[in-house]
């Protein structure tokens, strides 16, 4: 999972995002700046995620988009072994 967060106030802010998996990872982000954070695990896809997103500062404003490798419709990743094909 990568989240992609822009500080959008005029003020420096600091943001500690932890993951389900037992990762952390804290920033600081300088006004009008964006910071990635990214977090994985070893696995089949899909997979559940949970974080939760917390700040020590007083003005907390930013935008942010997250992204994975996993796309709805796609089939687990590796297929169950009733999917695999056998090519002759």
């Amino acid at each position: 999972m990568h989240f992609k967060v822009k500080n959008v106030n005029v003020l420096g802010t600091t943001l500690t995002i932890d993951a389900s998996s037992g990762d952390s990872v804290a920033k600081i982000i300088a006004p009008q700046k964006t910071e990635d954070f990214s977090f994985s695990r070893f696995g089949n896809e899909p997979q559940g995620w949970g974080f939760h997103i917390s700040s020590d500062s007083d003005a907390f404003i930013v935008t942010w988009e997250l992204y994975s490798t996993w796309i709805p419709g796609d089939p687990p990743n590796p297929p169950e072994a009733s999917e695999k094909k056998t090519y002759r």
